[in-house]
């Protein structure tokens, strides 16, 4: 991974690089019947176009899933990490948990966080409050729905939804 000028540790930066779409594989019969399942840690190389250039293992529990990681990493997205305003190389290793829960192929983990739409009449009148929200989230990793549980003011619960 030196080969890549200036390249950055994760630790090193102020604005760091972000997972934005972590792409998975599907769990094969094989491994599930043969009931592998573990974790491979991956250090992953992002370039300043925001492009995966490197994925290399740190360590796996089962070789057998090393490339259940190594692929889907290398067509994930994520954002550049940057330097004084530019962006640069930048590395970061995650964890990607493969098996183990009849649910999900590999367990869902926050992908993005976009800003609310803040209703101009709410913003107009100076109101500044919070609102937690849980989300209904698909095989695919998509949400079906979101629900208001918690808010410090009505009007918000259906703005957050």
């Amino acid at each position: 991974m030196e080969k890549y000028p200036g390249i950055k540790r994760l630790a090193d930066l102020k604005n760091k690089p972000r997972l934005v779409r972590r792409n998975q594989q599907a769990y094969p019969d094989e491994l599930r019947q043969r009931d592998i399942k573990g974790a491979v840690r991956v250090a992953v190389v992002i370039s300043p176009k925001s492009k995966v250039v490197d994925v290399r293992v740190i360590n796996a529990d089962h070789p057998d899933l090393v490339d259940l990681a190594i692929k889907p990493m290398q067509t994930s997205k994520f954002s550049a990490g940057r330097e004084k305003g530019r962006a640069i190389y930048s590395q970061l290793a995650t964890r990607v948990r493969i098996g183990g829960n009849d649910e999900y192929e590999v367990a869902p983990q926050v992908c993005s966080s976009p800003l609310p739409e803040y209703p101009y009449y709410l913003r107009r009148s100076g109101l500044s409050r919070r609102v937690k929200v849980e989300f209904i989230v698909n095989m695919k990793g998509r949400v079906e729905a979101a629900y208001a549980v918690e808010t410090s003011y009505p009007a918000f619960r259906q703005s957050a939804t």
